[in-house]
């Protein structure tokens, strides 16, 4: 009964039990705002170390990604999109994704579809993202499966329609370039380009 007393007593705002004396609180309360201030003072400069990395490593990825590796050029775009060792910037992002897809990354494809989708750094465009994802898809992109049927929820049924022509289109135009012996660079520049030969199959932003 006595310990039930004083817990009352203690969430009624009276003392606790065994509260320290006043001087003893004013030392421990000095002393955790300093350990507080530390804390914080470490975790500032971890922070800033962090940074230092990423700019670092920013800076390396933008020298690969500029003599044309196209791994880079999609990490190069990671790092505009989410701010990481560079001011974010979308639009800078979508033209690493735009370069590296037309080199043949079938990741950077699915990060320029997810652009179109959602509208960031360029003008949504929802038959261009369903386009792109569903071709990285057929490609084996388990994620693009699923951002492109998310999509295509999305779209009129005649939208899908020329959407689904546009990609049939794309199809064959490869086919017949691998059959031709073209130079996979030059197949890989139409990563998105190929979807202007149908700019009907993207109109509406849904």
């Amino acid at each position: 009964m006595a310990e039930e007393a004083e817990r009352t007593e203690a969430v009624a705002g009276g003392d606790p039990p065994d509260a320290p004396a006043p001087e003893a609180a004013a030392e421990a309360g000095d002393g955790g705002a300093r350990a507080a201030a530390q804390r914080a003072a470490a975790e500032t400069r971890a922070a800033e170390q962090l940074e230092q990395r990423f700019r670092a490593r920013f800076a390396e990825l933008l020298k690969e990604a500029e003599a044309g590796l196209p791994h880079a050029m999609h990490l190069v775009g990671i790092a505009y999109a989410r701010g990481r060792g560079v001011e974010q910037d979308y639009a800078k992002a979508v033209e690493y994704f735009r370069r590296a897809a037309a080199l043949g990354h079938l990741e950077a494809q699915v990060s320029l579809g997810y652009c179109y989708a959602t509208g960031r750094g360029v003008p949504r465009d929802l038959g261009r993202a369903y386009i792109l994802l569903r071709e990285a898809a057929d490609l084996g992109n388990r994620e693009a499966f699923e951002l492109a049927e998310r999509v295509a929820q999305r779209l009129h049924v005649e939208q899908l329609r020329r959407c689904d022509a546009a990609l049939r289109r794309r199809r064959i135009l490869r086919r017949l370039r691998r059959e031709r012996g073209a130079a996979a660079a030059a197949a890989g520049a139409d990563a998105e380009g190929v979807i202007e030969i149908d700019a009907a199959a993207g109109a509406g932003g849904g």
